[in-house]
């Protein structure tokens, strides 16, 4: 057995994570156990279909021709690997789409983040794939700044909202891993049929933080390198709102109530900053001071 942290819960997992934080054993049972086993292909009653999953109140059914995946109860996860034998799929599907499910039934919402620390207190870097976030992440990082979670971020409400240490591994493309001077061929893929490599960082945080800000990722061929706009609360609900994933789960294990409850709660503590920048490496470090200066600028303005 593997022990790990992850989402604010103790994980004791038949097969190795890479990337979560070390955890033990010594204090008591797992909160979840993760391991290998038969996954039916249907579930008896299911109140939401998706392309590739089915789901109720209390399971989620993540379903392909070569892996099924069933998260129960906030507290179980089983891997069925059916014909795919390489461990990096099935990583992939475990802390995307497994995590994420796992999350709403422990009455967290995962947003579809790359989340670091500055000056102890956590900035989220929203956005859909190809938006920028890893990449900004792993250039944070390399300037001194320290990981809490890649990708997928866990939000706890504590009642205040905080981020848990997630994934704490880069996963970056081959121009990114060349862009930051790293020989792709001493690295291990994230997928073995993407271009797309981890990479561990310098920097991790090793709990979680509360979330000062979050910043919206777009891209514009002539935006500027500080485009920033600050999102009046009810328009960072509404911006919000699209960044959950698995968004179909919220109302489904929760209700809407809650949802919206949480998406408040993330509006009115954090600063809801719209960030519309160059996807331009030429223009990466004059976007990271930028940013960095953003967040000094936000900080001093209380909020």
């Amino acid at each position: 057995m593997w022990h790990y942290s992850a989402a604010g819960a103790r994980l004791a997992s038949e097969f190795e994570l890479p990337g979560l934080r070390p955890g033990t054993s010594a204090t008591g049972p797992a909160d979840v156990a993760i391991r290998l086993g038969h996954v039916e292909d249907h579930l008896r009653a299911p109140t939401e279909t998706g392309p590739a999953y089915e789901a109720d109140a209390t399971t989620f059914l993540l379903k392909s021709s070569r892996l099924r995946l069933r998260v129960t109860g906030g507290k179980e996860v089983v891997v069925d690997r059916l014909d795919a034998t390489d461990d990096a799929t099935v990583r992939t599907l475990l802390l995307g789409p497994g995590l994420a499910a796992l999350c709403y039934q422990r009455g967290l919402l995962p947003l579809s983040a790359t989340v670091v620390e500055m000056d102890g207190e956590a900035v989220g870097l929203v956005g859909a794939s190809g938006s920028g976030k890893s990449t900004l992440g792993a250039f944070l990082v390399r300037r001194g700044h320290a990981l809490l979670s890649e990708d997928l971020s866990a939000i706890g409400f504590v009642p205040e909202p905080v981020v848990h240490p997630g994934l704490q591994r880069h996963r970056l493309w081959r121009d990114v891993v060349d862009e930051l001077g790293l020989d792709h061929r001493e690295l291990a893929g994230d997928r073995p049929d993407l271009q797309r490599y981890g990479v561990e960082p310098t920097h991790t945080a090793a709990r979680a933080r509360p979330l000062a800000r979050l910043y919206l990722l777009g891209a514009r061929p002539d935006a500027p390198n500080d485009g920033f706009e600050r999102l009046r609360r009810l328009d960072a609900v509404g911006a919000l709102s699209a960044t959950p994933i698995l968004p179909a789960l919220s109302p489904l294990v929760s209700g809407l109530e809650t949802q919206f409850r949480q998406l408040v709660s993330l509006a009115g503590t954090a600063a809801v900053i719209r960030w519309t920048r160059r996807l331009d490496f030429a223009a990466l470090p004059a976007q990271l001071d930028a940013l960095e200066a953003n967040v000094r600028r936000t900080v001093a303005a209380g909020g």
